[in-house]
């Protein structure tokens, strides 16, 4: 009977030690299995980051084409300005106009980013 009862003891040891070693093991597929998570999540994070900052340059660059064409604009129509020497007031009407206009434009550029006094600033 003492046979019997060594190999059940064998067993029993041989069971323990498999359930230890599996424990372990799904122990550190757990770890793995959070680093990986981690890092996917530092990557997003990072991806989101970089998308922002992609969107603000689309922004700012669309602001100085905006800008661009807004003073184009302005020089073509100060070009015009001989026309209405014969008109004083309509003359300061326009030239006020187009210095209020530039302002904007001036605002509107990212890379004169001028402080207007009624929207403030828009670029830092």
């Amino acid at each position: 009977m003492k046979p019997l009862s060594l190999i059940f003891i064998f067993e029993l040891i041989s069971i323990s030690t498999n359930i230890k070693e599996l424990r372990e093991k799904r122990r550190l597929e757990e770890i793995r299995y959070r680093e990986e998570q981690e890092k996917r999540w530092q990557l997003k994070q990072l991806q989101e980051k970089e998308l922002e900052k992609l969107k603000q340059l689309e922004t700012e660059a669309l602001d100085w084409q905006k800008s661009s064409i807004i003073m184009n604009y302005l020089n073509e129509l100060e070009k015009q300005l001989p026309t209405y020497s014969n008109n004083p007031e309509q003359l300061k009407q326009i030239l006020e106009w187009i210095d209020w206009a530039k302002g904007k434009a001036e605002w509107l550029n990212p890379l004169i980013a001028k402080r207007d006094p009624i929207l403030g600033k828009r670029y830092s």
